[in-house]
């Protein structure tokens, strides 16, 4: 079977002789931006979490700090996280709306996330 020859890095100015695609280093490089840019998109609204939500935070899980999804199935569950029961998708009303907030343990708020986002092959809730 014949050997191919091998070319230079794919990345514009890299003269590295790969068999295909990018050479190692530019592979990673490509990696850790791709990721960067993955974070940055996935969570817009991140700068809205910063010390004024965590000290709410705090308020509403010493005050009830069990999960209300378990309480509901007569299950002692300790909270772990403050859900937003509309999704606020930057809207700061809804964002600071106490109303809208619910504690969760990390199991029950996992399975509304996954249940609201579609994930696992599941219809999005409207």
């Amino acid at each position: 079977m014949p050997i191919r020859p091998k070319r230079p890095c794919s990345k514009s100015g890299c003269k590295e002789l790969v068999d295909k695609g990018r050479c190692h280093e530019h592979q990673v490089v490509a990696e850790v931006q791709r990721k960067a840019v993955d974070r940055e998109r996935d969570k817009p609204h991140l700068h809205l979490y910063g010390t004024q939500w965590k000290k709410l935070r705090a308020v509403l899980l010493r005050d009830q700090p069990l999960c209300v999804e378990c309480r509901k199935k007569n299950v002692v569950t300790m909270a772990k996280v403050i859900d937003h029961i509309i999704p606020h998708k930057g809207d700061l009303s809804l964002f600071w709306d106490v109303g809208n907030l619910q504690n969760l343990c990390v199991s029950c708020h996992s399975v509304k996330t996954a249940s609201m986002d579609g994930a696992f092959n599941n219809k999005v809730r409207v």
